[in-house]
């Protein structure tokens, strides 16, 4: 790989875990759901769990626990919905969990981000820089959905 740095190592493996946390939660929340009958509910369950940690986390920091400080009520409304797109993934994968095998499910979340990444990059959705598709890009992609569909075997 050209440019590889021990900080690109390093951010690299940053957003492995990252996806790897994606994972472990949703595949906890399925197992919850089955105690708690919902999904919704086993993703309040997460949502709370998380909320609890993350200001822990602003406290150990010495950061406000004040949203509305600083620029925040410069923001578009609009900023203030991403929780929603949590909600979303999360009670959907809960939902599949039980009904499909892991690796399909988290490949076709996999799927899912990069082909609405690679739409967000080539038009500038929501800020993201503007990035043409490339036929990188299009080869990337087709491998991805060709491997979902052998996942999926």
């Amino acid at each position: 790989m050209k440019g590889v740095t021990g900080i690109t190592v390093l951010l690299m493996a940053l957003g492995i875990f990252a996806g790897a946390n994606l994972t472990f939660q949703a595949l906890i929340g399925s197992q919850l759901r089955g105690y708690l009958g919902s999904p919704l509910r086993a993703s309040l369950v997460s949502y709370v769990g998380g909320t609890i940690f993350c200001i822990v986390f602003l406290v150990l920091r010495r950061e406000s626990l004040n949203v509305f400080s600083g620029r925040a009520a410069e923001s578009s409304p609009f900023l203030w919905t991403a929780g929603l797109y949590g909600l979303i993934y999360l009670a959907i994968a809960i939902w599949l969990l039980p009904r499909m095998p892991a690796t399909q499910v988290f490949a076709l979340v996999v799927a899912g981000q990069l082909l609405a990444a690679a739409i967000f990059d080539a038009v500038g959705l929501f800020g993201a820089p503007v990035r043409p598709f490339d036929v990188y890009k299009v080869l990337g992609i087709a491998m991805l959905v060709g491997a979902v569909y052998l996942i999926r075997r």
